[in-house]
């Protein structure tokens, strides 16, 4: 969040800096309602939203890299929490020792689920 507002600040700053742009209006109130919903309301979210998705997707990727085994040691398996392990080795009715790449694969589907929510819902 402090990216996304040194990022607004620095933009504000360099407009400011070179001269405001030519806004046509028509009388002084379309233009202040321009001045306060874009310097002030949309901008400042789309900047928000720009590094909050970033930050979601870098994430994403680390989770992901740590779910399936490490290229350098392909023989390591990803060891799941023994509950997890469980609960999916009583409803698929397999052994719990086979399913841990099965579970990272479960786990990437609902990660990339969430994540597409944060992306694709302010797209809509």
């Amino acid at each position: 969040m402090i990216m996304a507002i040194l990022f607004f600040y620095i933009g504000m700053l360099s407009v400011y800096s070179f001269g405001m742009p030519n806004i046509p209006h028509r009388g002084e109130a379309m233009f202040f309602l321009d001045h306060v919903l874009m310097r002030g309301l949309l901008v400042p979210a789309y900047a928000l939203l720009l590094f909050l998705v970033v930050d979601a997707v870098n994430q994403t990727v680390v989770l992901v890299d740590k779910s399936f085994p490490n290229e350098a040691k392909p023989d390591e398996r990803v060891k799941w929490p023994s509950e997890i392990s469980r609960f999916y080795s009583k409803q698929l009715m397999i052994e719990a020792e086979e399913l841990n790449v099965w579970v990272s694969m479960r786990f990437v589907n609902e990660l990339t689920e969430g994540i597409y929510r944060i992306i694709g819902y302010p797209l809509i």
